[in-house]
């Protein structure tokens, strides 16, 4: 019930305000069960990531760090 609630409140604002101002989508996102993007006063609401794709990201992570610290990219540093 809380997460409609906030959904709804998100909603209604920017219904009312095409514009949100930092302080107003931190309170709303430190409420909500959803997790929105921010971009210049916009609110976009982001898709969840399933195990699946936390599992690969982090993979992926970890291989370039450990060639990066391996010296076998160069990163242009």
């Amino acid at each position: 019930m809380m997460r409609k609630n906030v959904v709804m409140v998100m909603t209604n604002m920017l219904a009312q305000s095409p514009k949100l101002s930092p302080k107003e989508y931190l309170a709303l996102e430190a409420e909500s069960s959803v997790k929105y993007e921010y971009f210049d006063g916009e609110v976009f609401a982001m898709a969840g990531a399933t195990d699946a794709h936390v599992t690969i990201a982090g993979n992926l992570f970890a291989e370039l760090r450990l060639g990066r610290e391996s010296n076998l990219l160069d990163c242009g540093s």
